[in-house]
């Protein structure tokens, strides 16, 4: 264990248990992962001036951490070394990309709950949203602890709009929910592999802000999943075989050209990053008891660790994916976004030793991404032509 010394101060009003702990002390305290407001932006008429949160500003906080002691309650235990503590009107956004592995544990969910005072629950998933609701036992807990549940998938109202760049160069406008700008939002997410992105953690868990319609175009071009996804019947019917891993690698948008690959995986780094300067969780939680190895996000192998980390979301981020034996330097979005050094982020709480997890099989083709790749060049040159 190497514990490092406080640097922020509240204290818990009870004490963590399975039973409903619903939040901290009143007082007025500092926010996790405090950051420097550099301006304004006017994303549209509806959604008014509204705040930039440039992460690369961020004023670095630190991450509390917790192994070797079970989902529940390395999750509540990470909570309780914060520091600081989320504040306002709290939106818990799981990660319900597909079902079995890939979603966010009902455990997990439970511990956020029993330690924040959560006000809604929210998920955009890319199949059925609902369905994954009633099959992971979403809906029973959230009438347990009387917090709203709600399918970003089929509410009415997208004002937000970020500008998304295609692989030929091309802006397009994609929507995003108004749930983003209502709550202060909390990102738990599983560590796993990703199959553009190299990783994906508290900070892309994000893209369940994005329209249905819109979302598969994070990665510059419409793949053929995607598509049928935009239909609620399809994507209510692939919610249930989601589950099976053969049936899951069925998500998957790696199965185009290479050159088209490869310049998914340069923009779909840039996107992420133009999503988060409009949507930017308060605070991030990992869950890694399993996490996902290989075909990730949601057709990986399960690979066992037992850990937990909560706090800065960025600095989650970069800490777990370099845990996760990657290079943060080498995932676009967190170079981006203006990602700390892995030694200068303080930790609080128990060491986790490195887990060296199977890349993604096109993990070669990803990290082509960088703007100087003579490689990623070439291949550019092959697609456009």
């Amino acid at each position: 264990m190497r514990p490092v010394q406080a640097v922020y101060t509240a204290v818990p009003n009870g004490r963590a248990s399975g039973r409903n702990v619903r939040g901290f002390h009143s007082q007025k305290s500092l926010e996790v992962g405090r950051v420097a407001e550099t301006g304004h932006a006017r994303a549209n008429a509806s959604f008014g001036e509204v705040r930039v949160k440039e992460i690369a500003a961020r004023v670095r906080a630190m991450i509390a951490t917790s192994i070797c002691l079970g989902r529940y309650q390395n999750i509540v235990k990470a909570l309780r070394g914060l520091k600081a503590k989320p504040k306002g009107k709290l939106l818990l956004k799981p990660n319900l990309v597909a079902g079995g592995l890939a979603a966010s544990h009902i455990d997990a969910v439970r511990a956020v709950l029993d330690s924040l005072d959560i006000a809604c629950i929210a998920e955009g998933s890319g199949v059925g949203t609902d369905e994954l609701y009633s099959m992971f036992g979403y809906r029973r807990l959230a009438q347990e602890h009387g917090v709203e549940l709600v399918d970003l998938n089929r509410t009415d109202e997208w004002s937000g709009i970020v500008d998304f760049e295609l692989i030929d160069g091309r802006k397009v406008k994609v929507r995003v929910s108004d749930y983003a700008k209502r709550y202060d939002i909390i990102s738990l997410a599983l560590p796993k592999t990703h199959d553009h992105a190299i990783v994906t953690l508290t900070l892309k868990n994000m893209l369940g802000f994005v329209h249905p319609e819109d979302r598969g175009l994070v990665h510059g071009y419409s793949a053929t999943f995607g598509r049928a996804m935009r239909v609620a019947l399809l994507r209510k019917i692939a919610s249930y075989f989601s589950r099976y891993k053969r049936l899951s690698r069925l998500y998957s948008s790696t199965e185009v050209e290479e050159a088209k690959y490869v310049l998914g995986a340069k923009v779909v780094n840039k996107n992420i990053a133009a999503l988060l300067k409009l949507v930017t969780p308060q605070l991030g939680i990992i869950d890694g008891f399993v996490g996902m190895q290989g075909d990730g996000p949601v057709g990986g192998e399960p690979l066992e660790w037992n850990i937990a980390i909560a706090g800065d979301p960025l600095e989650c981020d970069v800490y777990c994916t370099h845990q996760m034996g990657f290079d943060p330097v080498n995932v676009g979005y967190l170079r981006h976004l203006g990602a700390p050094r892995v030694e200068k982020i303080k930790l609080f709480g128990d060491e986790i030793l490195m887990k060296k997890f199977k890349p993604h099989r096109k993990y070669e083709l990803q990290l082509m991404w960088k703007e100087l790749s003579p490689k990623a060049s070439e291949v550019a040159s092959k697609c456009v032509s």
